[in-house]
């Protein structure tokens, strides 16, 4: 994955993107030009060539984490995508310069005290992964930077994937050296395709 696409790197934005303030699910902008989904944790603005751009942003932070909203604010993303009859295809870049999404957010893996809590985690990306995978219209990650555990995961849901030729993209499942499995059927998706043998790697090694 060598091709440096114009929609990856810092914060790639589609042609006439505004920036989007948001309290609730999902909100557009004033001039129609974007809607953001789980308090701004996802926006999307559409090209003029019918491409719509997914970028995902956590507001105030440096880096990109999965949160407890991630697979919601990405389902309603795509029911938008798939309802609009201008959109043919999506791709999901970072809003962040030098990381795409660098895994799930730590304070919120510790914060599940119970099974049944980190269970209701795991289905809730799960879901929106598995509706990523299952969309009809084509979408793509545009990876610049880390892409690692959680992040990595989504960017194995997508129909395809292209990486900017960069020393700082990475891809990963660093997890497992915390004692953690990926949790959003990443392995499975990973011997899909690339075999059973990398998938038996990286679920051991976590490179």
């Amino acid at each position: 994955m060598t091709t440096d696409p114009k929609t990856t790197g810092a914060g790639a934005k589609a042609e006439g993107a505004t920036e989007v303030k948001t309290t609730g699910a999902a909100s557009k902008a004033a001039d129609g030009a974007a809607t953001a989904y789980g308090e701004g944790l996802i926006t999307l603005t559409v090209r003029p060539d019918g491409v719509a751009v997914l970028t995902y942003d956590v507001p105030g932070e440096s880096v990109n984490t999965l949160r407890a909203t991630t697979g919601a604010a990405l389902e309603a993303a795509l029911t938008e995508v798939e309802r609009r009859a201008d959109i043919k295809a999506a791709v999901l870049v970072s809003g962040k310069r030098d990381s795409f999404i660098v895994g799930a957010d730590i304070a919120m893996l510790r914060a599940c005290t119970t099974a049944s809590e980190a269970e209701a985690l795991c289905r809730g990306a799960q879901a929106g992964f598995m509706r990523l995978a299952g969309q009809k219209k084509p979408v793509v990650a545009a990876i610049h930077g880390s892409c690692l555990g959680g992040g990595f995961e989504l960017a194995l849901a997508c129909h395809g994937r292209v990486a900017s030729d960069d020393g700082k993209t990475a891809v990963g499942l660093p997890e497992v050296q915390l004692g953690l499995l990926p949790g959003a059927d990443g392995l499975q998706r990973v011997a899909a395709l690339a075999g059973f043998t990398t998938a038996l790697d990286l679920g051991l090694t976590g490179r």
